[in-house]
């Protein structure tokens, strides 16, 4: 019995990401990582919630920070998962004004098959690499499902 695919839909246009800034730290003996995550976004228009994608992960309520600037935070009420549409829904107290801000978290996860072989390409990239005093390898995506450049730093 084949099993439908679910259609594709787009993410809300009332935030939209500019930068992510990505960490993992990967346990490859027991398929899991935790990592860190800070997404620049430009808030489109007034709004309590951010939807994004997600897969597979848990973010910790306590590390999630919405940050304008240094002036002022905004606290997450609710944090709302969706396994069938790969989505987490952020619910905050307040409501998100238009502009630059930082949305930053921790998280946890668990390696299927292919990412094991991933990070351990990355750490072997590194591990030859020139650079290793950094320990940072960056990756471009040129072209984003947005449209725009999207800078992704992993960390191992």
């Amino acid at each position: 019995m084949a099993t439908e695919k679910k259609p594709f839909s787009r993410l809300p246009k009332n935030v939209s990401p500019t930068l992510y800034d990505l960490t993992l730290k990967p346990d490859l003996k027991a398929f899991t990582f935790e990592g860190t995550e800070k997404i620049s976004i430009k808030v489109n228009e007034a709004t309590q919630t951010i939807v994004f994608n997600t897969n597979e992960i848990v973010i910790k309520k306590d590390s999630l920070v919405l940050s304008y600037g240094t002036d002022k935070s905004i606290d997450v009420e609710k944090i709302e998962t969706s396994v069938e549409n790969e989505t987490t829904t952020l619910h905050f107290k307040e409501t998100l004004v238009p502009g630059d801000a930082l949305l930053s978290f921790t998280f946890t996860g668990k390696l299927c098959e292919i990412l094991v072989s991933v990070c351990r390409y990355l750490i072997n990239c590194f591990r030859y690499s020139e650079r290793q005093d950094e320990g940072l390898l960056s990756l471009q995506v040129p072209q984003h499902r947005w449209g725009k450049q999207v800078c992704c730093r992993y960390s191992i």
